[in-house]
C-alpha cells in the first residue's frame, strides 16, 4: 500500500462514487478497480460494496478511509514544514506586533537587534492582539506574533511581561475621592478579560454611587484629557513613559492581586527549527527580563 492507493481510497470515501474519484484522479475506471482489488487481496479484507446509489464502506473499509484522510493530511502538513525550514535566509520572517508593541515597544528593541545583525530583515505587520494577528498566526500568513492580552493558540506562546494597570490623574488622588472628578474612559472593538476586571474593580469602589464619565474610543486621547486636567483614568504600564508629568497610582481590586495585561510572543512551530527565528526570539526574551 502507498500513497497513491491511500489517494484512491479517499477519494472514492468523499465522493462516495467510482466514476466520480476515477476522473478527479485523472484514471481510468478499469485502472482504479485494479487497485481497489490489489489492496483488498493485499490486506485481507473488503473494502466497500458498490449499490445502485453510490459505494458503501465496510467496516473495515471506514478504518482505511479515514486512516487515508489522516496520513495523506499529515503528509501535507509534513511538506509545508519541510519547505519552511529549508527556506533560505533570502525568504524573510513574517512577524506580526500589537499595534500598542508596535508603536511604544518594539521599535527600539528592533533597532538594537538589527544594529547586531544587518542581516535580519522581516516582513512586519501590525494589528489588533485579539482580532487580526491571531486569525494572521492561524492561517500562517505570519510566523511570529507579539500580542497583548490574552491569546487562544495551540502553539508555543512565551509570557514575556504581566505589567499592572495604574490610574493616572493631573495631580496625587485618593481613591475614596474619585467620584469628585470624571472618569475618563476609553473601549475597543473587543471586550478582554482585562475590561471585565476594571469593570470588577468599579463596581467594588463605586458601590452606591458612579463617577461622572467622559467615554473615548482611544487610550492616547484618554491620556490627553487627563494631561489637561479634566479627569482620570486606567492605563497599562506600558504607557507610563507619556506620562511622566502625571501621578500614577497602582489599582488592584479589593483585597487579590492587582489588575495586569499580559505581552504574549507566539510563533508557528516549525520555528523552533530556524535558527534565524530562534536567535530573534531568544533576543526578546533577554530584552523584555
Amino acid at each position: 500500500m502507498d500513497f497513491k492507493d491511500l489517494t484512491i481510497i479517499k477519494e472514492i470515501y468523499e465522493t462516495k462514487n467510482i466514476t466520480k474519484a476515477a476522473n478527479n484522479l485523472f484514471i481510468s475506471q478499469p485502472t482504479l478497480t485494479y487497485h481497489l482489488q490489489k489492496l483488498e487481496k493485499d490486506l485481507g479484507i473488503s473494502i466497500m460494496t458498490r449499490q445502485p446509489k453510490g459505494v458503501v464502506f465496510s467496516e473495515n473499509g471506514l478504518l482505511l478511509a479515514h486512516f487515508a484522510q489522516k496520513t495523506l493530511q499529515d503528509w501535507m502538513h509534513l511538506k509545508e514544514e519541510f519547505v519552511l525550514t529549508s527556506t533560505s535566509s533570502s525568504t524573510p520572517l513574517k512577524i506580526g506586533l500589537s499595534t500598542v508593541i508596535s508603536k511604544l515597544k518594539f521599535p527600539r528593541l528592533f533597532q538594537q537587534y538589527t544594529h547586531m545583525h544587518k542581516e535580519f530583515k522581516p516582513l512586519l505587520y501590525t494589528g489588533s492582539s485579539t482580532l487580526e494577528l491571531p486569525k494572521l498566526l492561524y492561517t500562517k500568513e505570519i510566523d511570529i506574533a507579539i500580542v497583548r492580552g490574552n491569546l487562544t493558540w495551540e502553539g508555543p506562546q512565551i509570557l514575556l511581561k504581566e505589567e499592572p494597570y495604574y490610574l493616572i490623574s493631573n495631580s496625587p488622588i485618593q481613591l475614596e475621592n474619585l467620584l469628585k472628578s470624571t472618569w475618563i474612559c476609553y473601549q475597543s472593538s473587543y471586550i478582554t478579560k482585562t475590561d471585565l476586571q476594571l469593570r470588577q474593580w468599579g463596581n467594588s469602589y463605586f458601590t452606591h454611587h458612579t463617577p461622572k464619565t467622559m467615554l473615548l474610543n482611544s487610550i492616547e486621547a484618554a491620556i490627553e484629557m487627563v494631561k489637561h486636567n479634566l479627569g482620570w483614568t486606567i492605563i497599562p504600564e506600558i504607557y507610563l513613559t507619556h506620562c511622566s508629568t502625571l501621578h500614577a497610582t497602582p489599582i488592584a481590586i479589593r483585597n487579590e492581586q492587582p489588575i495586569t495585561r499580559k505581552t504574549i510572543l507566539a510563533y508557528q512551530p516549525y520555528i523552533e527549527t530556524h535558527k534565524e527565528a530562534q536567535m530573534f526570539i531568544h533576543y526578546i526574551k533577554k530584552y523584555y527580563k
